[in-house]
């Protein structure tokens, strides 16, 4: 007897997401829900283990807040999260209004300080990490096994 030759497991599609919330400060919670949300609702292998899907909300929240407080999304403009998902690998966009003159870099704050602290944490934990083209926004990469 012949033993039967195992199918290659099917790798599931690419998956994209993509929601635009006004540029207010408590619209930053609800994008939080929002990525939340869709990164657990995300097909078998594609999902991200939660401490990834944790790191992706705080990265978000952390690179819309900075959209709000510091471009022009936050003059009545608004900011879109579009994530990108592959089998272990999250790709998310934070996109703005524009910069009101400054690109977003990460800052040196010190213990105590209790702002400035957004982009420097998407630099230290993100696998990678920018700005969009026309310093339209911030990305970023995360990756799991």
């Amino acid at each position: 007897m012949v033993a039967p030759i195992p199918r290659p497991t099917a790798q599931p599609p690419p998956s994209s997401h993509t929601r635009t919330f006004p540029g207010r400060p408590h619209e930053v919670a609800r994008a939080r829900h929002w990525v939340e949300g869709v990164l657990a609702a995300a097909a078998e292998g594609l999902r991200p283990p939660l401490d990834t899907v944790g790191t992706a909300v705080l990265l978000v929240s952390e690179a819309a807040t900075n959209a709000v407080r510091h471009t022009v999304t936050g003059l009545g403009g608004r900011f879109t999260v579009v994530l990108h998902l592959l089998p272990g690998l999250l790709s998310v966009r934070v996109e703005d209004d524009g910069t009101c003159g400054d690109v977003p870099l990460p800052v040196d704050s010190g213990p105590f300080t209790e702002s400035a602290r957004g982009i420097g944490v998407v630099s230290r934990v993100a696998e990678d990490w920018g700005v969009l083209p026309d310093d339209a926004g911030v990305y970023f990469r995360l990756t799991w096994r």
